[in-house]
């Protein structure tokens, strides 16, 4: 639970001994400068020795992969409706990054994180921003 909102959040631990500390403050800076509905947000970002912790939004749908897999499996293919709202949401996210002068080079379903299970009707956020770069 984060203390300042009370929130349930998710704690991202990030393994810095193969970034240099340049890159360390890059991926800390994108991770806060980006704000959109569709990005997973970035509540505080802490270093506890080697690692950086990032307090970000907490998603229990799992990634879009999973989502569809999972909807696959139990009812078929998802219908042309709700893959057009996922593609939009997803298309919103990226569209957001570049216009932020961002290049996320690795866009991916294993990359966006759904609210809930249910991949029919979900809120669909770009969670990986780690391979961002600034343009």
């Amino acid at each position: 639970m984060h203390k300042t909102s009370g929130q349930i959040r998710a704690i991202k631990k990030i393994d810095t001994t193969d970034l240099s500390p340049r890159e360390v403050a890059h991926e800390i800076a994108i991770m806060r400068f980006l704000r959109h509905e569709n990005v997973v947000r970035c509540y505080d970002v802490f270093l506890e020795g080697q690692y950086v912790h990032v307090v970000m939004d907490m998603f229990n749908g799992g990634d879009l992969v999973d989502g569809l897999n999972v909807h696959r499996r139990a009812h078929g293919r998802l219908p042309s409706r709700q893959l057009r709202n996922l593609a939009s949401q997803m298309s919103q996210a990226i569209a957001h990054v570049h216009a932020l002068q961002i290049i996320h080079r690795d866009v991916k379903g294993e990359n966006f994180l759904s609210d809930r299970p249910n991949i029919g009707d979900p809120a669909v956020k770009v969670g990986d921003r780690s391979s961002g770069v600034k343009w």
